[in-house]
C-alpha cells in the first residue's frame, strides 16, 4: 500500500486495505463463535466468560471497521489513520486482558 499512497491510486489501495481489516475482523468472530456453538470448546465457566467478553470485544471492532470502510470512500486518508489507531486500540486490550488474566 506504500507504494500508491501519493498516487491517484491511494484511494484504492486504502480501499483494499480498511476491507482487509473487515474481513479479518469478520474472521475473529466466526472463530469466537465456533468456540462457543454448538460443541463448545470451553470447559467450565470462567472459559465462557471469557470467550463471550472476546465476541463482544470483536462485534465491537466489526462494527468499527465497517465504519471506517464506509468512511473511507469519501475520506481514505482520516479512515487509514483510523485503522492505524485501532491497532493501537487493539495492542491496549490484549495488554489489558493478558494483565488481568495474570491477576486471576
Amino acid at each position: 500500500m506504500a507504494e500508491y499512497i501519493d498516487t491517484p491510486f491511494a484511494k484504492t489501495a486504502i480501499l483494499v486495505f480498511c476491507f482487509n481489516g473487515l474481513v479479518h475482523s469478520l474472521a475473529w468472530l466466526a472463530l469466537f463463535q465456533s468456540a462457543i456453538g454448538r460443541y463448545p470448546l470451553y470447559k467450565n465457566e470462567a472459559s465462557h466468560k471469557k470467550l463471550k467478553e472476546g465476541i463482544r470485544q470483536t462485534f465491537y471492532g466489526f462494527v468499527a471497521y465497517i465504519a471506517i470502510c464506509l468512511l473511507a470512500f469519501w475520506y481514505p486518508v482520516v479512515a487509514l489513520c483510523l485503522v492505524t489507531a485501532s491497532w493501537l486500540g487493539w495492542v491496549i486490550v490484549g495488554l489489558a486482558f493478558s494483565d488481568r488474566e495474570a491477576r486471576t
